[in-house]
């Protein structure tokens, strides 16, 4: 070891290095590095690590964190194909250092009981003087002299020792490949609004539109006293297990109250049209809060012929009276795989608790399944969906919460809290 490098390795000892690949980031055009910025940030807001920590290099990201930080939140953070938890060295021409680590490595896999491996070599510094050919078979060359038990497998070895030289003099060797949720990283693509229901599906719709780089809040419609507080905080739980896939930030909750909504629905229209008389002011209520709070769409967790309400007729009769454009992630979706996604993600047994939202109890003996638009105008032709849209949103209540279940509560049309983060100030990537 070098004498740099022995002054060096107290540092190395109180920090853990890792290393942070993408994919679909690079394929961007000229606006790459918006996406690359955002991704960063993210990582930084759920390490809770500062700049230094946290920094983009050639096509990799590169995290240092005090020993013992927990790096899982990366899993998790969208815009992640995979990362890996690596030993950080000077790069010498001689590859004395990179080797010593790569043999440590491979030690202790021998004790594990590999017998195969491989050394992947990537070289980001054009101008170290060892190509990655040279550099996998200087150090592979090593590790086979010292490790009879190992032999080499470039095809399908149980051990890969990843070396990859950076600029800047510096190189990291690891072992693992986590796998990251891919994707775009959150507030990359804008902000969408998410009608957020205390089932299975609508979480998961959340969920994909985080993928796709959307910042998301939520509305839940919360029909005291035909539903009870236990509803109410189930969806709440529901939006605190979706933080830990916001990229740190929190997520507030919209709670309008419906329950005079549905009493003027009951009393104004014909039964059989009840539940999508109830969607329409559902999409009134959450078209009127995008605009408001500068979202660009909503989502919902619809899928095409999963219940009565979701036949293409209703879907279009519903949805025509509003300005914002509607996503449905999950429209093409089967059941057990939106189940499967949502085990995955965290939200199942919550979404599975036996307590009914407004949907659920207001639902129809007899539902239309094939409404023209024009069929429900006229049901609601009783109804001042726009007052009853107010009258909700005026008397409803906002929750704020965080991945650590803190929670900040106000009203919906609060003036001390910003409807958009200081972030969003900064110009949002746009898809090339």
């Amino acid at each position: 070891m070098t004498e740099q490098n022995e002054k060096s390795a107290p540092q190395r000892a109180e920090t853990i290095d890792a290393i942070v690949r993408y994919d679909e980031i690079g394929l961007k055009g000229k606006n790459r590095p918006l996406f690359e910025r955002r991704l960063v940030q993210n990582l930084r807001r759920v390490l809770g690590l500062r700049d230094h920590g946290v920094q983009s290099t050639r096509g990799r990201i590169k995290i240092t964190a005090p020993v013992g930080a927990d790096l899982s939140p990366v899993s998790r953070t969208f815009g992640v194909k995979s990362w890996s938890p690596a030993t950080s060295v000077r790069a010498e021409p001689d590859l004395e250092a990179i080797s010593a680590i790569a043999l440590t490595a491979a030690r202790r896999a021998v004790e594990e009981g590999v017998r195969t491996f491989k050394i992947d070599a990537r070289r980001a510094d054009k101008e170290f003087p060892k190509t990655s050919y040279e550099i996998a078979h200087i150090v592979g060359g090593v590790v086979d002299r010292a490790l009879p038990e190992l032999t080499v497998d470039v095809k399908r070895p149980e051990l890969t020792i990843g070396v990859e030289v950076g600029t800047r003099g510096r190189a990291v060797v690891y072992c693992e490949r986590m796998p990251g949720p891919g994707g775009l990283p959150v507030g990359s693509t804008g902000r969408a609004l998410v009608l957020l229901s205390g089932g299975i599906d609508s979480p998961v719709a959340a969920w994909f539109a985080m993928k796709r780089g959307l910042e998301i809040e939520c509305v839940y419609f919360h029909a005291a006293p035909y539903t009870g507080e236990k509803t109410k905080e189930k969806v709440i739980e529901l939006a605190r297990i979706l933080t830990a896939w916001h990229g740190g930030r929190p997520i507030r909750v919209y709670i309008p109250a419906f329950g005079k909504v549905q009493d003027a629905i009951a009393e104004a229209c014909p039964e059989p049209f009840w539940t999508l008389a109830l969607r329409r002011v559902m999409y009134a209520v959450s078209d009127r809060l995008a605009r408001a709070k500068q979202h660009g769409a909503l989502i919902t967790g619809e899928c095409l012929g999963q219940v009565a309400s979701q036949t293409l007729e209703n879907l279009y009769a519903i949805d025509r009276k509003v300005d914002s454009l509607v996503l449905r992630p999950l429209v093409g979706q089967d059941k057990h795989e939106v189940i499967a996604i949502a085990e995955r993600i965290g939200t199942f047994e919550t979404s599975t608790l036996p307590y009914d939202d407004c949907c659920t109890l207001f639902a129809p003996a007899r539902p239309k399944t094939k409404v023209r638009a024009a069929d429900l105008d006229d049901a609601c032709a009783d109804l001042d969906i726009a007052a009853l849209a107010e009258l909700s949103l005026a008397t409803g209540e906002r929750v704020r919460i965080a991945g650590d279940g803190k929670r900040d509560v106000g009203p919906i049309w609060s003036k001390t809290e910003p409807d958009v983060g200081a972030e969003e100030t900064e110009a949002r990537a746009e898809p090339s």
